[in-house]
């Protein structure tokens, strides 16, 4: 498994890893968003949250930091109440971080 390194006290993640690993880092994100586990989370509130507190994105995904609030921005919340599932969550941001970041 490929080491962690900090720079400027920001964790720099290496380039090679897991979808798994990936997934945890995601699932980290979404659980936050989602403390009594119901299964879906707030698109309205993630988006603030992670504009409000960039060193989220910056700590986990530096090269993406756009891309994933701008994914999420276009997500389908199927219905009016803005909820994302984990599924449409982790799946729509698994597809962003298949692409190269800093665009």
């Amino acid at each position: 498994m490929p080491s962690t390194k900090y720079l400027h006290n920001i964790l720099i993640i290496p380039s090679k890893i897991s979808t798994n690993n990936l997934l945890d880092l995601l699932r980290g994100i979404f659980d936050r968003f989602d403390p009594k586990q119901t299964g879906s989370v707030s698109r309205a509130q993630v988006l603030v949250a992670l504009k409000n507190e960039e060193s989220l994105l910056l700590e986990k995904f530096p090269k993406h930091v756009t891309e994933i609030p701008r994914s999420l921005e276009n997500m389908d919340c199927k219905g009016k109440n803005g909820k994302l599932t984990w599924e449409a969550f982790s799946s729509g941001l698994m597809e962003v971080l298949s692409k190269p970041g800093g665009l």
